[in-house]
């Protein structure tokens, strides 16, 4: 086997790696949020860019593409190009807590924008390296989207805003709209 292949799986390796660590230390910091631990209120307004570790996902696809091209696999290339290739267009690029609700920005995706009075739902990951799904109405209809740890890397705060500005209660597996 040629240096080609086995740098390849070593940047892959290292790049599953970092999000891996980031899972883990996330992971940590929102467990009193994933155990039904309501937050106390926070700041009024946050928008905050994600970190750079976002960018993992597509470079260990890169990662994987270039280890088919140098082994020749062309399904695994064609793979590793797909996935990367859909890793950068749905990159979470910013979140925004404000008064009116939560919108998710992405690096070439419409954004998800849900109103407080239309989020229904958080779900906790399951795992370390699962992600967070947001529940939503949105132009009638409940849509969820995900927040990955390496989206919320340094800005785990911001689920438990969800939480409590959605004004959610936790049913012992997941935060829901409270019923009267």
């Amino acid at each position: 086997m040629s240096l080609g292949p086995i740098a390849a799986l070593l940047a892959a390796a290292v790049a599953w790696l970092v999000l891996a660590v980031a899972g883990l230390g996330s992971w940590r910091r929102t467990g009193p949020v994933r155990g039904g631990v309501r937050p106390a209120h926070g700041p009024r307004v946050v928008d905050v860019p994600t970190s750079g570790i976002t960018l993992a996902p597509a470079a260990c696809a890169l990662a994987v593409t270039a280890c088919g091209v140098a082994l020749p696999q062309a399904a695994l290339a064609a793979i590793g190009a797909g996935i990367m290739v859909l890793a950068l267009v749905a990159r979470v690029t910013g979140l925004r807590i404000d008064g009116d609700g939560l919108t998710i920005r992405y690096r070439a995706r419409p954004a998800f924008a849900v109103a407080w009075s239309e989020c229904v739902a958080v779900d906790p990951p399951r795992w370390p390296l699962g992600g967070w799904t947001i529940h939503g109405l949105v132009e009638d209809r409940v849509r969820g989207r995900i927040l990955m740890p390496s989206d919320l890397l340094g800005a785990e705060d911001v689920l438990g805003l969800v939480v409590v500005r959605a004004g959610l209660r936790f049913d012992g597996r997941r935060w829901i709209r409270r019923t009267t």
